[in-house]
């Protein structure tokens, strides 16, 4: 089991939970590679950042990458369970406009799994 990150799988959409504080230059590359070992291109995926107390701009990056990847794929990238000085680094970069943002796991989790039924998303 990863120290970084566990995946499950709710109503057809992954959901990544961060087992760290911070993510940043240290440990971005290793979620990268567990994301891209356990994440298919096309899924629908939503980020649980609530233990997250700290992005860096690494981090950032590869929450970015990984929303390129997915959106290329055919799939969706979402964030939930924002701290404070986590949502103001999506907002100050504008990262916030590149994602779809809920308030917790069952908002996103209710809307990624809509859209998997929608047949015109």
């Amino acid at each position: 089991m990863s120290e970084v990150i566990t995946i499950v799988e709710d109503e057809g959409v992954q959901i990544i939970h961060f087992q760290l504080d911070q993510i940043d230059m240290f440990n971005i590359i290793e979620v990268l590679d567990e994301t891209n070992e356990q994440v298919a291109d096309d899924a629908c995926c939503l980020l649980d950042l609530e233990r997250v107390r700290f992005i860096d701009s690494s981090g950032l990056g590869g929450i970015i990458k990984l929303n390129k990847r997915l959106k290329g794929g055919g799939g969706r990238l979402g964030i939930c369970n924002l701290n404070n000085h986590v949502e103001s680094l999506f907002r100050l970069t504008q990262t916030i406009k590149l994602l779809d943002c809920y308030e917790d796991v069952p908002a996103g989790l209710k809307d990624l799994a809509s859209s998997g039924d929608d047949p015109q998303s």
